[in-house]
């Protein structure tokens, strides 16, 4: 089976539902910041259309010729400075260790780099984590600040650092 790294598609959005909501179901890591009950696939076909021509944020997602998904790698701004945006990654268990993680990241950098408005990408990762916080590193995000404490969608209480990476424009 052959998996590709594409940008979502409206088309996408029934099948993105379901990845996001089995995604949850296997991790207590991944969140969601709408509630997934009430996403209906009309308005994510909506949003992903959106999408295609936004500067500033953007989905990637793993699939096959099928148009499953496997995963998914998201940039979104979330707060005031619209420079900045925060990175989500999230790979279905039974397909992690196959480097999808890597390429999404790879797609999702060389969007930024080549495309967005942007100027930074950040994300939390959690401490216990090794494998991911080996993929960022890899990918040129640099641990800032200290190590804080942070409560996963489960209550836990774990420790996270906070990563980034400078977007690093052609001929600049």
């Amino acid at each position: 089976m052959e998996i590709f790294i594409r940008m979502a598609a409206a088309q996408d959005s029934a099948r993105l539902i379901r990845l996001l909501t089995d995604l949850q179901g296997e991790s207590d890591t991944f969140t969601v910041v709408h509630d997934l009950n009430d996403l209906a696939v009309a308005e994510q076909a909506e949003r992903l259309s959106d999408l295609v021509t936004a500067t500033d944020q953007v989905i990637f997602v793993a699939a096959d010729l099928a148009g499953h998904l496997y995963g998914l790698t998201t940039a979104f701004v979330t707060s005031t400075d619209p420079t900045i945006a925060e990175v989500g990654l999230a790979v279905r268990a039974d397909y992690q260790g196959y480097g999808i993680g890597q390429a999404l990241i790879a797609e999702l950098l060389t969007w930024a780099d080549e495309f967005s408005t942007l100027r930074q990408l950040r994300l939390d990762v959690q401490l216990q984590h090794t494998v991911a916080k080996h993929i960022y590193e890899k990918a040129g995000f640099v641990v800032i600040g200290k190590q804080t404490q942070a409560i996963t969608p489960a209550g836990d209480g774990v420790m996270v650092q906070t990563m980034q990476r400078l977007i690093a424009r052609k001929g600049t």
